[in-house]
């Protein structure tokens, strides 16, 4: 199908990036009430207190609660890099805090790496009907049109993994020195986005070793381990900074969180339904088995391919990270090979047809129908997150409503089972830190906000608890409710 010339592909990337924002921008100035937006407060406020006290003060420490001074006592997050929520710095220094300048660099990410995910398939089949096939896919699914707009590492690292894989290849093709450079100056940012990214650079490493012939070769396989080394010795001298001892151990305990098993039976389910999510089962069917496919090839060429170098990252995370995968978010790096994987189908489907009617007319009207189809059904996949929320706007008016009747300097926050990070999006929204019972009881913190007893026996007990402790009920909206000391 050699009509797709670069104008008529430079449309049609436009076109994918306009299909794009209009599946990112749904809710992008909504309140923090979706799936897993808790990560948006958490990482918010850590943004909001580098823009408070300035990022130095803070030794480039996330403190993801509520700072009113230096002179408090900081627990530091230090369960990862924090690198990615320097973009976020820049736009509440210039645009203010809100809902929308949180999302927007994880937004902005997304989009370069949908770009970027557009020239490193052309940079590997020098083709631009299958670079377009793939991104539009890429670009329309829900993983990518629901969570990459989260203030959380992933989008960050997904970007940092493309372009590692980008300029991989870009060098093996050209052997442009200026790449070299570029390419070691990704890895070591890279590192400082998530330590999932770490993975990348060690499946680069591994093709160099096998390939012979690439430029550079030894130099390529010294420097890749050392950078490795050094940005990893550099975060944790970070955190040890940041926390002591007590973080390298916090760490090293959120770790063997994050990597512990689960029982299979329940794992796989949990895995597939994620991925059905993420994906839709269309493309996840697709995908399988163009998986088994790739596997068969390997096999049969001795090749490594780009399919199963893109499936590889994913893996080693899904395997190590097993707790971790679990996260509704948690199949978020098979996004570009289910992207591959669907595009290189509908391409042979599109060759092959044309072969045998002599005609592209008719393969290309069947493939502009089935991108339709996909797009309705990577549309209609976000109806979920709509549907299944963490908590509701009027909850979040009533939040709003606290903060401009009482301006609360601190607040007692009744517990919940969830184990969502509501305090962080309470605190986001009141700009106020809280505490747990029963240390607010013995602060006599005079505010209180529960969870409304009426969503069930737990809420119920822990409504009881207050009553007892002096608290009583001042308003009830949306879930929450409003207790005031005697």
């Amino acid at each position: 199908m050699n009509f797709f010339n670069k104008k008529i592909i430079i449309f049609l990337l436009i076109l994918i990036l306009v299909i794009n924002l209009f599946l990112l921008l749904r809710n992008i100035s909504a309140p923090f009430i979706r799936f897993n937006e808790d990560n948006n407060a958490v990482y918010g406020l850590a943004a909001n207190n580098w823009l408070k006290f300035g990022i130095f003060k803070l030794k480039f420490g996330m403190a993801i609660h509520w700072l009113t001074s230096l002179e408090e006592k900081i627990t530091y997050y230090t369960n990862h890099p924090d690198l990615f929520v320097l973009p976020t710095l820049f736009f509440y220094k210039f645009f203010g805090i809100s809902e929308l300048t949180t999302r927007i660099s994880p937004l902005i990410f997304s989009i370069f790496s949908l770009i970027l995910f557009f020239f490193l398939i052309y940079e590997v089949y020098k083709d631009y009907f299958l670079s377009f096939l793939s991104t539009f896919i890429f670009a329309t699914l829900p993983a990518l049109t629901f969570y990459g707009k989260m203030l959380d590492p992933e989008i960050f690292v997904l970007f940092f993994s493309l372009l590692s894989f980008y300029l991989f290849f870009k060098i093996k093709n050209t052997g442009k020195k200026f790449l070299f450079y570029l390419f070691f100056l990704t890895t070591f940012l890279g590192n400082f986005m998530g330590w999932h990214f770490y993975f990348n650079p060690l499946i680069i490493w591994f093709l160099i070793l096998l390939d012979k012939n690439y430029p550079k070769r030894k130099l390529f396989l010294v420097l890749i381990p050392l950078i490795l080394l050094f940005s990893f010795s550099l975060t944790l001298y970070h955190f040890y900074i940041l926390g002591g001892e007590e973080a390298l151990v916090g760490l090293k305990e959120g770790f063997i969180i994050r990597t512990s098993g689960l029982p299979l039976a329940f794992w796989l389910n949990r895995i597939w339904f994620l991925l059905k999510l993420n994906f839709t089962l269309p493309i996840c069917i697709l995908g399988l088995f163009w998986l088994v496919y790739s596997i068969f090839k390997f096999f049969q060429n001795k090749k490594i391919i780009l399919d199963l170098t893109l499936f590889l990252f994913p893996l080693l995370v899904t395997l190590i990270f097993r707790q971790w995968v679990t996260h509704p978010y948690g199949p978020f790096y098979y996004l570009a090979f289910f992207s591959l994987a669907t595009g290189k189908i509908l391409y042979l489907f599109g060759v092959k047809l044309s072969e045998i009617l002599k005609s592209e007319i008719v393969p290309l009207v069947l493939i502009i129908f089935l991108l339709v189809g996909q797009f309705y059904s990577g549309f209609n996949a976000l109806k979920f997150f709509d549907k299944n929320l963490i908590l509701d706007k009027e909850s979040v008016e009533f939040l709003k409503e606290i903060k401009n009747d009482f301006n609360p300097s601190s607040i007692c926050l009744g517990r919940d089972q969830s184990g969502l990070g509501y305090g962080q999006i309470f605190s986001f929204y009141l700009k106020t830190k809280y505490f747990s019972p029963p240390n607010c009881f013995e602060e006599k913190i005079p505010l209180a906000i529960i969870f409304h007893p009426q969503l069930g026996e737990f809420y119920d007990k822990e409504t009881q608890l207050f009553l007892e402790n002096n608290y009583q009920p001042i308003n009830c909206k949306g879930i929450i409710c409003l207790l005031q000391k005697r």
